[in-house]
């Protein structure tokens, strides 16, 4: 497929920086494909204007008038005609909007485009969301969940899922590797997020000593270009987890360096606590990154990967009290959870959502419904 001509705004809450999710890697993967890409940030500090995986990416200063969002909204939104000043971005018509914006700063009225797409990947957290977008042409997002939220507009929708970053494509091109023992266990996110529980994290890494636990991600907010931000009683727990002898810190790190760290894994983990969960246990994008190797994940419950047989889940959608007996299980019997027939339907899974076949989807399903 080749996009040469096509101009492509991409809008979202995240800045572009060190960790990457599905906003940056559509950027990244349109523009593979020759389209002209410009990524429009959250409000941050300084405003800037640069290139980046060829990627135009601009941030700018929260503006004057940010407040009356909370106020004053249809001020406010009138007041955004000078937003592309404020951006360095240039007003004009897009070929394609696509707006992850789950915070109602850039409503979809706004941008002159042939089509727009309205893409939540998180829960809307209110009703200002759903209403700030309310002239978008499509809504598509990872969790059937989620599009329920968005059934008062009469128009089409897509779950098109998570999607993998082509930096994986190592993990998935290799044959699966055979592990009878779990030594090896991966836990890779932003760890300034209040929604993990630690609670239950702690009792795994406690409780299996024989074990080395390897933690990738941001471990204080400086680091984190997603977001979190712990209050004082998850910073105490964050800390406890950290000065544990059998975790290894591996911090923020290159894509490259975090799936050569994969290759080591036996295991991983995802430990959300259901009651705090910003995305409502409805799904992860670092599911499909720790199938790429094909490696058994022991998660808390998740909604998207009910019925798939891929993941060995907690019990209960309320908490994670059995979720340490569920690893001890999977270790008992990492033979069966980890043969070579489990991993290879696991990297089949992970290789079909490559993020170069996800843009691709998206592109036809507007062609198509336009």
């Amino acid at each position: 497929m080749n996009l040469n001509g096509v101009k492509i705004l991409i809008i979202s809450p995240q800045a572009w920086g060190a960790m990457k999710i599905s906003k940056h890697h559509y950027a990244i993967e349109f523009s593979k494909l020759g389209a002209d890409v410009h990524f429009l940030t959250g409000f941050s500090q300084v405003k800037e204007c640069y290139k980046k995986n060829g990627v135009s990416i601009y941030t700018f200063k929260r503006p004057f008038f940010y407040l009356l969002k909370f106020h004053m909204y249809v001020i406010y939104e009138a007041l955004l005609i000078l937003l592309p000043k404020l951006a360095n971005l240039k007003r004009q018509e897009w070929d394609l909007v696509l707006n992850f914006d789950l915070a109602g700063e850039f409503p979809m009225k706004f941008w002159k485009a042939k089509k727009k797409v309205f893409f939540p990947v998180d829960f809307p957290p209110s009703e200002l969301v759903q209403k700030s977008h309310n002239s978008t042409d499509f809504v598509v997002s990872i969790a059937g969940g989620i599009l329920k939220k968005f059934d008062h507009l009469q128009i089409t929708k897509l779950n098109i899922g998570h999607g993998v970053s082509s930096d994986f494509e190592p993990l998935l091109n290799r044959p699966p590797h055979y592990s009878k023992n779990i030594t090896q266990v991966g836990y890779a996110g932003n760890l300034t997020r209040e929604d993990i529980d630690f609670k239950a994290l702690s009792r795994i890494v406690s409780e299996n000593k024989h074990i080395q636990f390897h933690l990738w991600g941001a471990i204080n907010c400086a680091e984190s270009n997603l977001g979190g931000g712990q209050s004082k009683k998850e910073n105490e727990r964050l800390k406890n987890l950290l000065n544990c002898s059998n975790v290894v810190i591996h911090g923020t790190v290159c894509a490259e360096k975090l799936h050569k760290g994969f290759e080591e894994m036996d295991a991983f983990l995802i430990c959300y606590d259901p009651n705090l969960d910003q995305s409502k246990s409805l799904n992860y994008h670092k599911i499909l990154e720790y199938l790429s190797t094909g490696k058994v994940v022991v998660s808390n419950r998740v909604h998207e990967y009910e019925d798939s047989g891929l993941l060995v889940m907690s019990s209960s959608y309320l908490n994670n009290d059995d979720l340490p007996a569920k690893f001890t299980e999977v270790c008992a019997k990492a033979d069966h959870w980890n043969s070579i027939e489990m991993q290879a339907r696991r990297i089949k899974v992970a290789k079909a959502a490559l993020y170069k076949n996800k843009v691709i989807q998206l592109w036809q399903f507007i062609e198509m419904k336009a």
